[in-house]
C-alpha cells in the first residue's frame, strides 16, 4: 500500500457528515435564517439632516471635505514618517515625511480656524434670495 492510497481516503466524507434526500441534513434541525440588512434607513432624523445638507452652503461643504483630506493625509504622513524612522528601514524618506505631516497639519490647523471665524462671522449663511 503505497501514500497515495491511505491519503485517498481522507478525501471521503464521513459516514454522518454525508446527506440524504438531496442535501438535506439528517438531524432535522430548521436553523432560523438571518434577515438581510438595508443599507437605508429612512428616520424622521435622517431626513432631516439630509434637507440641512442640502441647504448647506457649497463653499462650506468644499471647505470641509478639504479639511478632511488634509487631515488624513497630514496623519498618515506623520505615523508612516515615524515608523519608518524608528525602524530605519528608510532613514531619509521616515523625516521627509514627518516633517511634510506636520508641515500638512499645521496647514490644515489653520484653515481649520479662518474656516472658524468665517463661519462665526456668518459668511456662510445663505439669505432669501441665494436660494
Amino acid at each position: 500500500m503505497t501514500d497515495e492510497d491511505r491519503l485517498s481516503d481522507l478525501d471521503e466524507p464521513l459516514p454522518e457528515d454525508r446527506r440524504s434526500d438531496g442535501g438535506v441534513s439528517d438531524i432535522g434541525v430548521d436553523a432560523p435564517r438571518p434577515k438581510r440588512p438595508t443599507a437605508e434607513v429612512s428616520t424622521p432624523r435622517t431626513q432631516e439632516l439630509r434637507s440641512k445638507s442640502a441647504d448647506a452652503d457649497p463653499d462650506l461643504k468644499r471647505l470641509f471635505w478639504k479639511l478632511v483630506a488634509l487631515y488624513k493625509v497630514a496623519i498618515l504622513g506623520l505615523v508612516f514618517g515615524v515608523v519608518l524612522s524608528v525602524f530605519g528601514s528608510h532613514p531619509t524618506r521616515g523625516p521627509a515625511l514627518v516633517v511634510g505631516g506636520a508641515v500638512l497639519l499645521v496647514y490644515a490647523l489653520v484653515l481649520t480656524r479662518r474656516g472658524k471665524a468665517r463661519l462665526d462671522a456668518g459668511e456662510f449663511e445663505r439669505t432669501e434670495d441665494s436660494t
